[in-house]
């Protein structure tokens, strides 16, 4: 009895909001491409954070605008690092 409760509910959910399946669909596309774009550049931390963080898209989509940016950037200049290392003075022991 409480399964046919519970069908009635879901499908009178989803007939009132048919928006829903469609945004849950782009949103875990967007989390697949951030999370994809932060393992190949080895980002642990936007990793985890766009793995944990349910933000409906959002956390994704400043991700994947900054990783753009960045990869922008480098073509334009390709001289400059992806990461930027604290420089060694050689004279110190």
């Amino acid at each position: 009895m409480e399964t046919e409760n519970l069908n009635n509910v879901l499908s009178t959910f989803l007939t009132e909001n048919p928006w829903l399946i469609p945004v849950l669909i782009i949103v875990t596309i967007l989390k697949g491409f951030a999370l994809w774009q932060s393992s190949q550049k080895r980002q642990k931390i936007w990793f985890i954070a766009l793995l944990i963080v349910n933000s409906f898209g959002v956390l994704e989509i400043i991700y994947l605008i900054m990783a753009y940016i960045s990869k922008r950037n480098s073509k334009i200049n390709p001289q400059a690092p992806d990461r930027f290392e604290s420089p060694q003075n050689p004279n110190l022991p």
